[in-house]
């Protein structure tokens, strides 16, 4: 999500004007601005993703079992993080190829022949992959804190008087 938005920005010219330190429009500077820029979407992406992280670690669920009773309609269990998850994903996932390919595209159609070199492809290529690596450490920090993040959840839910066990069986027929 990340990547996308900031895809999304780099060829903005209000963000350009902003970015830019220098008049050379050339693609160094278009790459140095998608990294400056992906430094916010980055955390804007983290903001987004984090409340169904919170959810999904602390195991919270609901399910239609009253709602079904006395239906022929089978009970269902989500986990409450899960549609959400589910959507941002979906949109993550679909949104980032489709800008990637646009920026790509974009991106070359900027450059003159004598700017083009062999290198710019490979790292284009190899682009997704090392933003992927960048967005390590922050995954590493997510997982060592998940004990207090599931704390953290139980004891909203608590107040919010969402404290009964889900005991359900499955019987297969």
């Amino acid at each position: 999500m990340a990547l996308n938005f900031a895809l999304l920005l780099v060829f903005n010219p209000t963000v350009i004007d902003f970015l830019r330190i220098t008049a050379d429009p050339g693609i160094a500077w278009v790459l140095i601005s998608l990294f400056m820029i992906l430094i916010f979407t980055f955390g804007l992406s983290m903001i987004l993703f984090s409340p169904a992280w919170f959810l999904l670690d602390a195991g919270i669920v609901y399910t239609n079992k009253e709602k079904v009773r006395n239906t022929t309609k089978p009970i269902e269990m989500k986990s409450v993080g899960g549609w959400y998850m589910g959507f941002m994903k979906g949109y993550a996932g679909i949104s980032v190829i489709i800008t990637f390919y646009s920026f790509v595209v974009e991106l070359l159609n900027q450059l003159t022949p004598e700017q083009f070199h062999f290198s710019i492809p490979m790292f284009l290529l190899l682009l997704p992959i090392l933003l992927s690596l960048w967005a390590v450490p922050a995954v590493l920090l997510f997982e060592l804190t998940r004990e207090k993040r599931r704390k953290l959840v139980w004891k909203w839910a608590n107040k919010l008087d969402i404290t009964k066990d889900l005991n359900m069986e499955i019987i297969q027929k």
